[in-house]
């Protein structure tokens, strides 16, 4: 187990040895790795010559240069600003080992929620997307299910399913047309020029007089109605005309739902997010094979 010793000498100058089975030697700054004090290690204090000295520990303790890189300045704020400055001082490989596990422990934390909270929006908008009902300028014919509307972007929106259904649920297909509204006929009565001085005119020849035919037998209005025969006609955004029994076509009630045609946007973003969450996935697997692989 290697021993890390630092001491001042009588010009002020900091020494750092490590102490192992093989006897001691100078430390080697690996200025190779990050050039913060070229003039040599400092300790007690948070600046160039503390961080050069905590790179160097991390290096030689942990023999992974890229985790020494990513940790050195949290180590240094930990542990080599808080050494005495005018004191000798002795820290072991074992507790080097265990400030960097803490340290990449704080790490991957953040790591692990950041990811937790993309797959949590990945969740939610897959969800929102896949519980949206795409509206239709009308129900089908003949309808097996329960249809209604709502008003949607100043049009009416015809779902499957009972009235009420929140707004923020419906939506219009993004490739679906407009057509614009045609302008109704004027009603207007245009005034006939009358002349000057009327001639009266012959009156027409008497036509026979024949007699009126008779009118047709009244024909009882038939409606339709949703649900079974014994229900009452729903009120679903039209006028119903309320008939007997005999006269009232009844509509089946739902048997399958009806699928409803799908965007190809919506499945687009949901491919997207998917890639994305196990792109994420993959990145964190990586960081905590490369950051563990010296423990062993």
């Amino acid at each position: 187990m290697k021993v890390y010793s630092g001491r001042r000498d009588v010009n002020r100058i900091c020494h750092v040895l490590v102490i192992d089975d093989g006897g001691s030697r100078a430390l080697d700054p690996r200025l190779d790795l990050d050039n913060h004090s070229p003039t040599g290690f400092e300790w007690g204090y948070g600046g160039s010559g503390p961080a050069q000295l905590a790179l160097a520990i991390l290096a030689d303790a942990l023999r992974d240069d890229i985790t020494a890189v990513r940790l050195h300045q949290k180590f240094k704020w930990r542990v080599i600003s808080k050494i005495a400055r005018d004191k000798p001082w002795q820290i072991t490989q074992a507790e080097v080992i265990d400030v960097a596990t803490e340290l990449l422990a704080g790490k991957n934390e953040h790591l692990w929620n950041a990811v937790v909270a993309f797959a949590v929006a990945a969740t939610v908008l897959l969800t929102t997307a896949a519980s949206a009902i795409e509206c239709r300028s009308s129900p089908p014919k003949p309808a097996k299910e329960y249809w209604a509307w709502r008003e949607i972007d100043g049009r009416q929106c015809w779902y499957a399913g009972k009235p009420g259904m929140d707004k923020a649920k419906l939506h219009w297909n993004s490739e679906a047309t407009v057509r614009p509204r045609q302008a109704a006929p004027s009603d207007g009565v245009r005034a006939r020029p009358i002349p000057a001085d009327p001639v009266p005119a012959e009156p027409p020849p008497a036509e026979p007089i024949l007699p009126a035919p008779e009118p047709p037998p009244p024909t009882k209005e038939r409606i339709a109605t949703i649900g079974k025969a014994d229900r009452g006609p729903l009120a679903l955004g039209f006028a119903v005309v309320e008939h007997a029994a005999a006269d009232t076509i009844v509509i089946p009630p739902p048997m399958r739902p009806t699928p409803q045609p799908s965007s190809g946007a919506r499945e687009a973003m949901i491919v997207m997010l998917l890639a994305l969450a196990g792109a994420g996935c993959l990145y964190l697997a990586a960081i905590l094979h490369r950051q563990t692989k010296w423990i062993g």
